[in-house]
């Protein structure tokens, strides 16, 4: 999506402070943080949001969620 944000970082249009990156996921400090690691982790498919989701992304949001508590 153009205007989606997290889909600019994904592209190197906005730069960001990496902490995670391979094919699927992308894990990046936040750039106002609210705690003292505030890293946000996001799908490099475009997902507006919990509610588009199907079982199709699975996989995908069961990698998210093993890779949390990693970062």
């Amino acid at each position: 999506m153009d205007d989606c944000v997290f889909c600019k970082i994904v592209r190197g249009d906005i730069p960001c402070r990496k902490v995670y990156d391979d094919g699927e996921l992308l894990a990046f400090h936040d750039i106002h943080p609210v705690a003292q690691v505030h890293i946000m982790l996001i799908p490099k498919l475009h997902v507006a949001s919990l509610m588009e989701a199907d079982g199709s992304h699975e996989a995908l949001l069961g990698r998210m969620l093993l890779l949390a508590p990693k970062l």
